[in-house]
């Protein structure tokens, strides 16, 4: 497995911390953690990323991610635990993210990245708003 833990900042101010973990499956790969996971998750298992399943919540800000975040630990955030599914329907990431207060609004969902088949760069964004699986590639 790979794990990863990233932070992303706007203005110099933390605004999300990640935790995401790949599974290898096949031979030994050098990749750049630093990517986005779709990127990482074929590099790793050699699928492309077809869905991702978002559940939302909210939580308080755990003393570590404090510290991470230069926070204080209680302060209310938005989660999102996020599950990469490839097209043969295997599991091929899997991210917990923590949105912390004054960041990117997020009114009416989370923009997600899109990748369309063959494609190496997304093609656009998509609202996900609800936990169901939504494809990551427009529709024909």
């Amino acid at each position: 497995m790979l794990r990863v833990h990233k932070r992303w900042s706007a203005d110099d101010r933390p605004v999300t911390l990640a935790r995401d973990v790949v599974p290898v499956l096949g031979p030994d790969t050098e990749v750049d953690p630093t990517r986005p996971m779709v990127e990482v998750a074929l590099a790793l298992t050699g699928e492309r990323v077809g869905w991702e399943v978002v559940r939302p919540g909210a939580d308080a800000l755990g003393a570590d991610d404090a510290a991470l975040a230069d926070r204080t630990p209680g302060e209310p955030v938005l989660t999102l635990d996020v599950t990469g599914v490839g097209l043969t329907g295997r599991v091929v990431y899997w991210t917990s993210e923590v949105h912390l207060r004054g960041g990117v609004p997020l009114r009416d969902g989370a923009p997600r990245r899109l990748v369309a088949p063959g494609a190496t760069q997304p093609t656009g964004l998509r609202s996900v708003s609800s936990a169901r699986p939504r494809r990551l590639w427009p529709r024909p």
